[in-house]
C-alpha cells in the first residue's frame, strides 16, 4: 500500500510511504524539498493493497483513497478524466509469476490480469506516465520476472 507515515509504520521503512507523502500525510521534508505540492487523495486508485500494516490499513480506509481490492476491478472502474500515472509495484503479482520480489505476498493477480488492466488504462484513459518497480535480480535463476515486466511494458507502449 506504501500508505505508512512515520507514525504508523511498525519499520520506519521509507518504502512504505511513498503514497502517503504523496497525498500529504507524513514526512514531507521530501515533497517540500524540491518543491511538489501534494496530490488530493481523492485522485488516487489504489489496487491490490493486499499486504498492509494493521495502522495502514486503518488510515488508508479512512482517506479518500479509492482502495480497490482486486486489479480486475480496474476492468470496470470508470477511470478519471485526467492525465493518469501508473505505478507498478511488481510485489502486487503473484510471486509464482514473478520470483525475486523484495516483499513477495501470495494470492496477487496473474501477469495476464496486470496486462489486461494496463491495456484498458492506457487505451481508456490519457496516460502520464509510468513507473515499475523491479524485484531483486540476486534472489532469481532465471529470467522471467525480466520476460514479464518486458511483456507489462510493451503492453503499454503498444497500446498508449
Amino acid at each position: 500500500g506504501d500508505f505508512n507515515t512515520p507514525q504508523t509504520s511498525p519499520s520506519g521503512f521509507l518504502g512504505g510511504m511513498p503514497l502517503a507523502m504523496l497525498v500529504g500525510r507524513g514526512h514531507m521534508g521530501y515533497m517540500n524539498g524540491i518543491g511538489l505540492a501534494p496530490i488530493k487523495e481523492r485522485n488516487v486508485i489504489l489496487t491490490d493493497g493486499r499486504d498492509l500494516d494493521p495502522d495502514e490499513s486503518l488510515v488508508l480506509r479512512q482517506s479518500q483513497v479509492a482502495h480497490l481490492q482486486s486489479v480486475d476491478d480496474l476492468l470496470t472502474t470508470p477511470l478519471p478524466d485526467r492525465p493518469l500515472y501508473i505505478h507498478m509495484d511488481l510485489d502486487v503479482v503473484d510471486p509464482a509469476e514473478m520470483p525475486g520480489l523484495w516483499y513477495p505476498t501470495p494470492g496477487g493477480p496473474s501477469v495476464a490480469a496486470v496486462n489486461a488492466t494496463l491495456r484498458r488504462i492506457v487505451t481508456e484513459g490519457t496516460l502520464a506516465g509510468a513507473l515499475f518497480t523491479l524485484w531483486n535480480n540476486s534472489l532469481v535463476s532465471d529470467d522471467r520476472s525480466l520476460q514479464h515486466t518486458l511483456k507489462m511494458v510493451r503492453t503499454i507502449v503498444d497500446n498508449a
